[in-house]
């Protein structure tokens, strides 16, 4: 399910009430992070219907009659049970599209262009790099209204689990 809803600190609590009412297990919710004058999230909404006793439509119709609910739609599993948003839920972290890519990918990307330019493509990928960690870092002292160390750390905690980069288990 997708739905768009107001923003604010109440809307998970409001969400989890809701789905309580109607008897269906959430198994995750993710919401985009809305810029401040924004006044609606997107959310994505996963729950179990195994054993409800309601349907995935009345679930959508009970959403839409609360206030806080802007829109709502069920997102239905394709014909091989794969379920995705191909609506409108878009990947941000610090405030901009984050693009999801496989490690392979990734990995095979670097390979080529280390193949193909060989020691220009060290110095090119070395600047690369440097410049997206401080664009990272530039970012993580915005979000966190200044260069403290020990809010830059747990800001970047977070964002390398979000960003699928990994867990930062220690520091310092």
């Amino acid at each position: 399910m997708v739905l768009e809803a107001d923003s604010g600190n109440e809307l998970f609590h409001q969400l989890g009430q809701l789905i309580d009412k109607v008897g269906v297990a959430v198994t995750r919710i993710q919401a985009s992070l809305p810029k401040p004058q924004d006044e609606t999230s997107k959310c994505y909404m996963f729950i179990e219907m195994k054993n409800s006793k309601v349907s995935a439509k009345e679930i959508e119709e009970f959403l839409k009659q609360q206030g806080f609910v802007k829109s709502v739609k069920i997102i239905e599993s394709s014909k091989h049970g794969i379920v995705g948003d191909i609506h409108y839920f878009l990947n941000i972290a610090l405030n901009e599209r984050a693009i999801i890519s496989e490690r392979n990918t990734y990995s095979a990307t670097f390979k080529d262009v280390r193949k193909l330019f060989g020691t220009a493509a060290e110095a090119f990928l070395y600047y690369i790099g440097f410049e997206a960690g401080k664009r990272v870092y530039l970012s993580l002292i915005k979000l966190t209204n200044g260069p403290q160390l020990e809010a830059l750390i747990e800001a970047l905690k977070i964002v390398s689990i979000t960003m699928g980069w990994g867990t930062i288990k220690k520091c310092m």
